[in-house]
């Protein structure tokens, strides 16, 4: 038999939350409302992030007041005929106006999309991300601006520091006056050394007095639990197209989204050899890069 809609009203009220002031039943549950993250905070906005010396990641969001405001302003069917970009600009040395960038190129993206992985392929750059609008004329509107970035190195600095710099004579008192000569002697050694260093300050009148007898007591140690452990791993990261293949040491490797992958490696002495092919989806190119580690541990 079915439910008329006046039952249905009934289930439906059943079902509703209880108030936090009103008395519950035993074995009844309350239920409470989600407070999960909101879509958006109504703001535009577009942020820029590092991610490695090759990929920056850029979120957004676009209120629907600020696309009615520009449909005004230019077009009505701005969004419906013209396409969306990513704007990426290349702003290193420079104080960047919006028209002074060393070089830019747009990237394609739906009206849908939230944020997005750039490849900058250039390494300790700085960059500045636009989302803009260009229009059935090929006119460039722009929505929003990012903060700047900078990349970071893909190699160890060629610049040193004279700072840090130190000579021959200050890093030998230093490295005495640490202890650091004592590096690599057995205990009698070391031993023997204090107890010469000791005689030459008594000859010598540099130790005034010692109380007591004149036989210096040497204190027994009590066994210590020192202890040291230090380990290395290996990560290999990197990215191709997205509908590529790619294989390491033989074996396929599932790319993300993106097309980026990273892999983590034990890394045991010896010589390791990590070899890194690509393929294209139609299997015309290839790129393959070869990575050799060696590892000793002293």
């Amino acid at each position: 038999m079915g439910m008329t809609d006046n039952d249905k009203r009934i289930e439906a009220q059943s079902m509703t939350a209880v108030p936090p002031s009103s008395k519950m039943e035993r074995g009844e549950t309350r239920q409470y409302p989600s407070h999960g993250l909101p879509p958006g905070y109504n703001e535009d906005k577009i942020m820029l992030m590092t991610r490695d010396p090759y990929w920056v990641h850029a979120y957004w969001e676009i209120t629907e007041n600020r696309k009615k405001n520009l449909m005004k302003e230019y077009s009505n069917d701005l969004f419906e005929k013209g396409r969306m970009v990513l704007r990426v600009y290349d702003v290193t040395g420079v104080d960047f106006n919006g028209s002074n960038a060393r070089s830019y190129y747009d990237i394609d993206i739906n009206e849908s999309a939230r944020n997005w992985y750039i490849n900058v392929s250039q390494p300790n750059r700085d960059y500045i991300v636009e989302i803009g609008v260009i229009d059935k004329n090929g006119n460039y509107i722009m929505i929003v601006r990012s903060n700047k970035v900078k990349v970071p190195r893909d190699s160890v600095s060629d610049v040193i520091d004279e700072r840090w710099m130190m000579v021959d004579e200050m890093y030998e008192k230093l490295f005495r006056l640490s202890g650091g000569h004592l590096i690599g002697l057995g205990s009698e050694e070391i031993m023997k050394m204090i107890s010469q260093r000791i005689s030459g300050e008594l000859s010598s009148g540099g130790v005034s007095s010692f109380s007591g007898s004149g036989a210096l007591p040497i204190k027994a140690e009590k066994p210590r639990k020192f202890w040291l452990v230090a380990d290395t791993e290996l990560i290999v990261y990197g990215a191709t197209e997205p509908d590529a293949k790619l294989s390491v040491q033989g074996k396929t490797i599932p790319l993300d989204k993106d097309g980026t992958f990273s892999l983590r490696f034990a890394l045991p002495d010896g010589d390791h050899f990590i070899p890194i092919k690509a393929s294209s989806f139609d299997g015309l190119e290839e790129r393959e890069i070869k990575i050799t580690v060696k590892r000793k541990k002293d």
